[in-house]
């Protein structure tokens, strides 16, 4: 399935800006459309709010350096839809959902800059404040 997700930064004055990213690929097992996958995606934010670096998404912050008193690190789930035309794939809708997955249960935490993962070790690398913990190594 193609999928188009839309998320945007709304900063306290409720200022917005919008990034869309393409997913396509194999859809979660028991997910058969853009509505469901939008619902799985939503119980694994927090009240649709997420930190996008967590989840490897681009941030769309308002400012350039540093905040003003109305920023914060969270960005909101705009919408999830079905579309024929994907120019560039992030990745499969199964990958992001996993992603969302491993940010919520690690905690959604503005502190973290990156998720990543180390493919040669098996091992998920969460970056706090420039500084890698491990958060698991697979067996």
């Amino acid at each position: 399935m193609k999928v188009e997700f839309t998320y945007m930064y709304r900063d306290a004055s409720n200022h917005k800006r919008y990034n869309t990213v393409y997913l396509e690929g194999d859809m979660p097992d028991g997910i058969d459309s853009a509505a469901q996958y939008e619902k799985a995606i939503f119980d694994e934010t927090d009240g649709g709010n997420f930190i996008a670096t967590q989840v490897g998404l681009d941030t769309v912050f308002l400012f350039d350096s540093d905040p003003m008193e109305d920023d914060h690190w969270w960005h909101e789930v705009f919408s999830i839809e079905e579309t024929d035309e994907v120019p560039f794939a992030e990745c499969s809708p199964k990958e992001m959902l996993e992603r969302f997955r491993k940010a919520n249960k690690a905690g959604w935490n503005p502190g973290v800059e990156k998720v990543a993962h180390d493919i040669d070790n098996g091992a998920d690398i969460v970056y706090v404040d420039g500084k890698p913990f491990l958060l698991k190594v697979e067996a």
